[in-house]
């Protein structure tokens, strides 16, 4: 018998990646993550390369409605990177490339 067990996968995840957008897509000089309603949620942003270094981290206290964080993107390397953002104990990613 095979059981599987789906338990980690939760709707509130999909509404955090849904909660939060990047853009352009590619980058080039900057990019802009915007952070819709959060409910008031204190939220984490950071920005990964491939290998896991953090290249970018911000705190948001963010208020109710959207919110503009901007990433100077000029002095990454070219390549693609990741984009967490964490509130209230849950993590959603996106990717984003960089041409420079």
């Amino acid at each position: 018998m095979v059981r599987m067990n789906f338990s980690n996968a939760s709707i509130a995840e999909n509404e955090l990646a849904a909660s939060f957008q990047v853009s352009p897509n590619p980058a080039a000089e900057q990019v802009i993550i915007t952070l819709k309603e959060n409910s008031g949620a204190d939220a984490t942003v950071s920005v990964l390369d491939l290998t896991g270094k953090e290249v970018f981290q911000s705190s948001v206290n963010s208020a109710n409605g959207s919110q503009n964080i901007t990433v100077n993107t000029s002095t990454f390397a070219n390549g693609m990177y990741i984009v967490n953002v964490s509130t209230n104990g849950i993590t959603s990613s996106k990717k984003f490339i960089v041409r420079n």
